[in-house]
């Protein structure tokens, strides 16, 4: 018998799994090649200046859903920034919604569903917790729909 001897290696460094930590996008096309999710901030700005994302990112203004809303005020919903071409993140929770407005409001009534997104023949599903190794393609890709505050919406 012949030994055959191979060699793989990753493409890019956003094949590291997490390399953005929680709630941070990787692009192998950008330098830096992390950026925090839209409504998100970096959790130790420090370790990001230094090329360490693994802390990752966390939310800069709290969901309307999470907030104690006893004042007798209306306030705005929380709503969904459209992420498109994104790599998603490999566990999900899969849903019954059978079209992407059904996925949207059945992801909007749970507070603690953070994303959504929804194929076309392959269906919804969900994100709860943290999203964790999401880049950014170039092409393909999902369009992942990030759960964030109403004050959020209207910023890029």
């Amino acid at each position: 018998e012949d030994w055959e001897i191979t060699w793989s290696s990753r493409e890019t460094a956003c094949d590291v799994y997490g390399k953005c930590g929680p709630f941070g996008s990787c692009n192998s096309q950008d330098s830096p090649i992390c950026t925090c999710l839209g409504g998100f901030e970096p959790k130790h700005i420090e370790e990001w200046r230094t090329g360490n994302f693994a802390s990752g990112c966390v939310r800069r203004t709290l969901l309307q859903c999470e907030r104690n809303t006893s004042s007798g005020k209306e306030v705005k919903e929380d709503g969904f920034l459209k992420l498109k071409t994104m790599k998603v993140p490999d566990i999900a929770e899969w849903s019954t919604a059978e079209t992407e407005d059904e996925c949207e409001s059945q992801c909007l009534r749970n507070c603690s569903c953070i994303a959504y997104a929804y194929y076309s023949g392959i269906g919804c599903m969900l994100w709860r917790g943290s999203l964790i190794d999401t880049q950014k393609f170039s092409s393909n890709g999902a369009d992942l729909h990030i759960r964030v505050a109403y004050t959020e919406l209207d910023k890029k």
